[in-house]
Formats: structure tokens, C-alpha cells, sequence
């Protein structure tokens, strides 16, 4: 897969040599970003999907160890690679380096090839945006169609126009870098009554078993983490926590929307959003 690599270092001659290095390295490399000290990296992250950062220590206004901490002390970037490229190799160094969480250290001057072995060792687990969002899809539409025995199509259909009355149920899917973070779900409360009606297998009465509607989004909620957990990372021992079913704000829900008119399957920042229409089988 190509990687999102963000170069982090205050010179432009060394991210210059650096992203030389990775082509020549004939690494996979999907877009290309510098910054000239930690804070400027911090905020590229921030807005940006970005699989690994290459970063220098010594640097002004924020070094490298502190951007480490501040990437780790954050759950969204919690387990994004970072290799920290620097002419220092002191034990010293090296434990504090260590005690931050970086995931490699490459010493001044590098090879392509000693680059490529370092990125391969630390990113051969990560998955693109594009491949998990592909993995919320199938993990969303196996879950539905067993569960609740509706079929599931995108929201936009052939021609990309959402219909204004159809039932919409929204996913999306927040990163930790590359790394799967938070799945939610939200929809009317009228389809997660029929949701609910499907699952058990009879009619229900809208106020005399409303919790079963919410019920049920969070049983879809949670089995959906369950199949994402077991495609994206299926030898990786997981903790599964069940996920809260959050309310949505209404120009949160315009703005999804919004974007379904014009994809059903997109990734927006750390976002893996997912649009559909559900149609009970009958």
C-alpha cells in the first residue's frame, strides 16, 4: 500500500535528502509531507491521514522527544509509527527515546536500503484509510444481513443522488493513525425499531419497547467492531470494549449527508465514513 509519510526536521536540505531516500528506497509512497519542527507536525496530523513520520530531535519551537510524547499521550495517534532519524546514538538518548514510544531509531548518514528495511519493520501492520474503510463496509454489511436481514446498498445508488426520504444510517469510523480506533452508528429511531422488530422476529410497539431500538443499534454496533477487529488484525489480541452509541447532532448529520450525495464510500481525515440505505427483506 502506499504510505501518507510525514518528514519532520529543520532543515529543508535533510527532508529533501530524506524523501530522496525513500524513492530511491522504492518504497510505496502515496502523499508526501515536511514540517520544520514538532509543533508544524503536530498540526499536518492533526488535519491529515498520515501513516508514518520520519523525525529529527534537535529542532526549534518543539524537538522531536516532545512531539513523541504528545503523539503518544493521544489516543487518536496513539500507535502511529514514528522513526526518528538523528546523528545521536547515545545510550542515553536512546533509552529516553525508548521511554517516549518511538517505534525506530535510524542513525545519520542512512542507506535506501537500511530506510526501507526500517519502514517495512514498522509499518507492516498498518492499514490505508482506503483498506479499512473498505473493512467497515464488509464487516457492516455481513452484521446486517445476518442480524437484522436487511439488505444494504449505498446511499447514493448508480447515479450518486441520495434520496431525500430513504431511511439513512451513517457509520463512521475514527483512526489512531492507521490503526482502527472508534466505530459509531446513527440512525432514525424509526429503522432501528424495524432493526430491532427483524432481530427478534416479531412486531414491536414503538413506546412500549423503545430501548430495544437502541438496543439493537448497539448490538450492530458491536458486532460490526468485532468482524472490523477480526479483518484488519485477525492474530492481534484484542480487548474488545463495547462502543457507545453517541447521539448526532443535526448539522452533523446534514454534513454526512452532504457527502453521501456525492460518495458512498469515503475517507475524510481519520474518518471512515459510510452511507447506505436499508431495505427490509421481505
Amino acid at each position: 500500500m502506499a504510505l501518507n509519510i510525514l518528514v519532520v526536521d529543520d532543515s529543508d536540505v535533510i527532508r529533501s535528502m530524506i524523501f530522496k531516500t525513500l524513492r530511491l528506497a522504492e518504497i510505496s509512497l502515496g502523499t508526501m509531507f515536511e514540517a520544520a519542527n514538532g509543533k508544524e507536525a503536530l498540526d499536518i496530523i492533526d488535519s491529515n491521514w498520515v501513516d508514518l513520520v520520519l523525525a529529527d530531535i534537535n529542532m526549534p519551537i518543539m524537538d522531536g522527544v516532545e512531539m513523541l510524547r504528545q503523539l503518544r499521550a493521544n489516543d487518536q495517534t496513539l500507535e502511529m509509527p514514528v522513526i526518528v532519524v538523528t546523528t545521536e546514538g547515545s545510550s542515553e538518548r536512546i533509552a529516553e527515546l525508548e521511554a517516549a514510544g518511538v517505534s525506530a531509531y535510524v542513525r545519520k548518514p542512512f542507506t535506501p536500503e537500511l530506510i526501507r528495511s526500517v519502514v517495512d519493520s514498522v509499518t507492516s501492520t498498518l492499514s490505508s484509510g482506503e483498506i479499512a474503510a473498505e473493512a467497515v463496509r464488509r464487516s457492516f454489511v455481513e452484521v446486517m444481513e445476518r442480524f437484522v436481514m436487511m439488505d444494504v446498498a449505498p446511499a447514493g445508488g448508480d447515479t450518486g443522488e441520495v434520496d431525500p426520504n430513504a431511511d439513512l444510517l451513517q457509520a463512521s469510523m475514527v483512526f489512531r493513525g492507521a490503526v482502527t480506533g472508534a466505530l459509531t452508528l446513527a440512525a432514525p429511531f424509526d429503522l432501528c425499531l424495524e432493526m430491532a422488530s427483524n432481530a427478534v422476529g416479531v412486531e414491536l410497539d414503538a413506546y412500549a419497547h423503545a430501548e430495544k431500538a437502541a438496543d439493537v443499534l448497539g448490538e450492530v454496533l458491536n458486532m460490526t467492531c468485532g468482524c472490523l477487529v477480526l479483518g484488519l488484525e485477525p492474530d492481534r489480541p484484542t480487548d474488545l470494549t463495547p462502543p457507545v452509541v453517541l447521539g448526532m447532532e443535526v448539522a452533523e448529520w446534514e454534513r454526512l449527508a452532504a457527502l453521501a450525495a456525492t460518495t458512498s464510500l469515503a475517507v475524510e481525515g481519520r474518518q471512515a465514513l459510510l452511507s447506505c440505505v436499508l431495505r427490509p427483506r421481505r
